[in-house]
């Protein structure tokens, strides 16, 4: 799984946001790959753990949490985090190699505002993107992660349909949208990708495959992190012996 180390997101106005990743677009993949028994490992682009947005635990006036159906779910999701994430020994991604990499059947990438400060830039993210097309390991993206496809655009015929978090739903988010350098669906659409908006915080994938016929998987936003890693559970299952 591979994941952003960025804590904080540099704005148009050069300030910055404290920002990570987005919890449950670990959580909710993290135990559908346990489901299946695969074995899970944790990069980051230079093995640094990584941080979690705080705004996950963010709460209303009242005092009840804002993106949690119940306390239960994000209790879990918190033992989870410090579980696992905290304590879990974290790969470097500049150590990637293709000997490397075919040791795993499938890559994740985990979304939340802080893949546009450093995934979207790192060179070791991009070369793991090539070596898992060269290789034919499927590649599954959700939310803000598909952005990074934006800098591997020419290993897919043009015009292949893809999603990712939209603008509208960036409008509704915790960042003024007019503050961001970037968005995916900007990012995507500029690399002449078709952008597919599956409608505001719907539970939305796309599957769309290189020139090599290697399979990717976008997912839309946090409610679509679950079908994404249902996904692409399925596909590295249908490739096993």
């Amino acid at each position: 799984m591979i994941m952003t180390e960025a804590a904080s997101l540099t704005l148009n106005d050069n300030s910055t946001h404290r920002t990570g990743y987005w919890l449950t677009e670990f959580t909710h993949p993290y135990e559908e790959f346990l489901e299946n028994g695969f074995e899970i490992r944790i990069a980051t682009p230079t093995g640094k753990r990584p941080t979690m947005d705080p705004i996950a635990e963010a709460k209303n006036p009242d005092g009840k949490l804002l993106f949690w159906a119940n306390e239960q779910d994000y209790e879990s999701a918190i033992q989870i985090k410090n579980n696992v994430i905290d304590k879990s020994q974290i790969l470097d991604l500049r150590n990637m190699t293709a000997e490397s990499l075919n040791k795993f059947s499938g890559v994740f990438f985990v979304g939340g505002h802080g893949v546009m400060e450093d995934l979207l830039t790192s060179p070791d993210v991009k070369k793991l993107l090539q070596l898992s097309d060269a290789a034919g390991i499927p590649v599954a993206l959700v939310c803000h992660a598909p952005i990074v496809l934006a800098k591997i655009a020419n290993l897919f015929p043009q015009g292949s349909s893809v999603t990712a978090f939209t603008d509208q739903e960036e409008a509704q988010a915790h960042i003024k949208k007019a503050l961001l350098k970037t968005t995916p669906e900007m990012e995507l659409t500029a690399a002449g990708f078709k952008f597919i908006d599956g409608g505001l915080w719907a539970d939305h994938v796309v599957k769309l495959s290189s020139k090599r016929n290697t399979l990717f998987i976008a997912g839309q936003n946090p409610t679509s992190a679950k079908t994404t890693a249902v996904q692409l559970c399925g596909a590295i299952l249908q490739k096993l012996p």
